[in-house]
């Protein structure tokens, strides 16, 4: 029946014998998820469960045995309209069997501390057979005894040739020799759920989160990638998704987001169909080939005028009076004569000073 939430009562009441009983609780989805889900349970619980569905299991062993007695002595069964005892029996197997299949859904392994191993409060060496490195990485240890019962953690790390277990958090203490403890599924799903990728044909539902979070991430960043030629401290080449259009990025901000250099930004000024982006300054610290970059949609620009002649970066700095602009300026002698010249990044930058002489060298 699995549409039964709430009390649940087993009987078996046959002529001639007193009756016997065992009672269950069904609980709704959502309150199953409270208890096992990642980080959900509380620590506390971890152990109140394990020992409440063991209880379940021994119930239901003592229900059987009884049950085979009271048939062995009857010659015919009356129980839930079955003429004789093998109907009562498959039900109480089912029932048997779904505890066990619970179980073995949620409990992916069990194991005892070995104290071999560098142990501490965010890691354990264990008797866990398993070879394969990372294996439970996003499931749940909980701790079934000693000073440690009934904490549980994230798993982040596992050793399959020590069987070294490391987790998120730190435990009250370090858990002491031959300890026991479960691993938990519990995790698994909302690990899966948040790996997702976001694409138009899998998150594309009206109003769905989904499809909001998607439009919302095409609407901010252009493009990400890693580098892949750094030519110097404001010129770069982008990854094979960026877009092969001269000038597409230009006025975007490039945004270094993990590996070296993590955390800079500058503004594109120039961009070319071969994916080379030129900055507005140089990085402090240059990025890399191995560093992740995001181009994200361009800042709000507020320029002295809405017909600017020019921007760059200065190509030669001579003195405090003098320099020479880069090769995108027009080689005209006293073409900017007269301009106004601003510093927007780098050393000098918010400084404005008027143009009195212009040569065609920039």
């Amino acid at each position: 029946d699995s549409a039964t939430v709430g009390r649940l009562q087993l009987s078996v009441d046959v002529a001639g014998a007193l009756p016997v009983w065992a009672e269950f609780q069904v609980v709704e989805e959502d309150t199953y998820t409270w208890f096992f889900a990642s980080g959900a349970a509380p620590d506390t619980q971890v152990a109140a469960i394990k020992s409440t569905v063991d209880n379940i299991e021994s119930g239901v062993g003592i229900i059987v045995q009884d049950t085979n007695e009271i048939q062995g002595k009857l010659p015919t069964n009356k129980f839930m309209g079955s003429s004789d005892g093998a109907d009562d029996d498959g039900t109480l197997n089912t029932i048997s069997t779904s505890v066990d299949d619970i179980k073995a859904a949620t409990i992916m392994a069990s194991g005892v501390v070995e104290t071999s191993g560098s142990n501490s409060s965010t890691q354990v060496q264990t008797d866990l057979a398993e070879a394969t490195n990372d294996h439970y990485d996003v499931m749940t240890i909980a701790f079934t005894s000693g000073a440690e019962a009934g904490q549980s953690r994230l798993i982040t790390g596992y050793v399959g040739s020590s069987g070294t277990v490391s987790w998120n958090a730190a435990l009250t203490g370090t858990p002491a020799d031959d300890v026991t403890f479960v691993i938990l599924a519990a995790g698994t799903t909302a690990d899966a759920v948040w790996d997702e990728i976001l694409t138009g044909a899998s998150h594309n539902i009206a109003t769905s989160a989904g499809k909001r979070l998607r439009e919302l991430a095409q609407s901010t960043v252009l493009d990400s990638g890693t580098i892949t030629n750094v030519g110097n401290g404001h010129t770069f080449t982008l990854d094979t998704s960026a877009v092969a259009t001269t000038d597409y990025y230009v006025h975007a901000r490039l945004q270094i987001i993990e590996g070296t250099g993590a955390g800079q930004s500058r503004v594109i000024t120039r961009y070319t169909s071969s994916k080379v982006v030129t900055l507005d300054s140089d990085f402090t610290t240059n990025p890399d080939t191995n560093s992740l970059y995001e181009v994200s949609v361009a800042d709000v620009h507020v320029s002295v005028s809405d017909s600017d002649l020019l921007e760059g970066i200065v190509a030669t700095a001579t003195s405090t009076t003098t320099i020479t602009l880069d090769s995108e300026a027009v080689a005209t002698t006293d073409y900017y004569k007269g301009e106004i010249i601003i510093f927007t990044h780098g050393t000098g930058a918010g400084q404005a000073r008027e143009i009195t002489a212009y040569t065609s060298g920039r």
